[in-house]
């Protein structure tokens, strides 16, 4: 007799192996149910870090319940000979929806009908130093973009409008508006001296809101300022 085995016909199976093999299908059918369970409810919050890029671009309702501060209205930008329209920047505080609890920005592109091309390219600075979390807002009302990204530097933060077989991605072609572009921060306040610059076929730039300078920014501005008042003073 086979001890401690079970005697099928002419073989003797172990019960160490059996046991292992159970237990391995439950690990198995534990972690299928995880990915399954991870892919089924939706993300929220889109961690925007230095260096990093969101492919595809993250679509969540944000700001949602939130107080305007302040809006630029439609500011106009142009490119002679390729394209223009207008950027609508907004600054939300508080903003219940933004997970790392600073003011929310928000900017909507519109290129003008007349435009000779589309505009592939949005990126607005100011962001160094503060964490971000990048996003456009769903329902989608406009065009949505492919991707988002932050250079290495963690300043510029960009949006890509180029096709990628989603019904709600694609160039912002003549007469068309972007969706609401959503940047959550940490940061306690805005600024108004940032620059939206926008690209596709050429080049331009106008002043934008982003949070204010980072803290080292602020300390050594702070620390410049103090220095020229003790040096004033012994002057006298």
């Amino acid at each position: 007799m086979c001890e401690g085995r079970h005697f099928y016909g002419y073989h003797c199976i172990k019960e160490e192996p059996l046991v292992k093999l159970k237990s391995y299908m439950r690990l198995a059918a534990c972690v299928a149910l995880a990915y399954m369970v991870s892919y089924a409810t939706p993300a929220r919050g889109a961690a925007l870090v230095p260096g990093s890029v969101l492919i595809p671009g993250a679509a969540e309702p944000d700001p949602v319940g939130a107080t305007l501060l302040f809006t630029t209205g439609a500011v106009p930008f142009a490119v002679p000979g390729s394209f223009s329209g207008t950027l609508t920047a907004s600054v939300y505080d508080p903003d219940p929806s933004n997970p790392l609890g600073g003011v929310t920005l928000t900017y909507l592109i519109s290129n003008d009908a007349a435009s000779a091309n589309s505009i592939g390219r949005f990126t607005v600075d100011g962001y160094s130093g503060w964490g971000t979390d990048g996003s456009y807002q769903t329902p989608v009302a406009g065009v949505a973009p492919a991707s988002i990204d932050r250079n290495v530097s963690g300043d510029v933060i960009g949006y890509n409008f180029v096709p990628t077989g989603a019904p709600a991605t694609g160039f912002l072609i003549p007469g068309g508006s972007s969706a609401l572009l959503v940047v959550q921060t940490d940061a306690p306040d805005y600024t108004t001296s940032a620059l939206g610059s926008f690209i596709d076929g050429g080049v331009t730039s106008i002043p934008t809101l982003a949070p204010v300078p980072e803290p080292s920014t602020i300390a050594l501005v702070l620390g410049g300022l103090a220095s020229l008042g003790v040096y004033r003073l012994r002057r006298r």
